[in-house]
């Protein structure tokens, strides 16, 4: 019984740590979600194939959890309406063709020259993060989040932390 208690400290202050680490993150940031209005017109052939190319190619996507998926979607502006692009659905390295993402990624589209440019993806949702335009939702509280993506906290710089 004794040594249950240690293990139950240990358990609550590593999960304090993990909530520190991760929290401003989720604290900033502009908030978009899927209802946005707006309307959808696909990215072109080689832009689709070029954010396919540098996610199949990120360490980033490749510690993303299969089973809690994280969705991707890049936009831009028509004057004052939003048009929405594609979508992509990432986990365990790959481009997944369906699931329920846990948190949604809202990136503009301009930051495809960026990857154009031979930019790592961390590189540029770091730099869309620090130009405030990273969009971020989820449902989850930090502390659920920081648990379900702990195999990504090596990469907390990508997020600008």
């Amino acid at each position: 019984m004794r040594a249950i208690i240690p293990i139950i400290i240990l358990t609550v202050l590593a999960g304090f740590g993990v909530y520190f680490l991760m929290g401003n993150y989720f604290s900033e940031g502009e908030v978009i979600g899927n209802a946005i209005p707006g309307r959808y017109e696909p990215l072109s052939v080689d832009q689709n194939s070029l954010v396919r190319e540098t996610i199949l190619n990120s360490e980033f996507v490749s510690d993303i959890p299969k089973d809690n998926p994280i969705s991707l979607r890049f936009y831009y502006f028509d004057g004052s309406e939003r048009v929405w692009q594609d979508e992509f659905i990432l986990a365990d390295g790959q481009i997944k063709e369906s699931g329920t993402p846990l948190i949604y990624l809202t990136m503009h589209t301009k930051y495809l020259e960026n990857l154009e440019n031979g930019e790592d993806l961390c590189d540029v949702v770091k730099l869309s993060k620090n130009n405030g335009e990273l969009g971020f939702s989820s449902g989850l509280s930090e502390t659920k989040l920081a648990w379900k993506y702990k195999s990504m906290l090596k990469h907390k710089e990508c997020f600008g932390l």
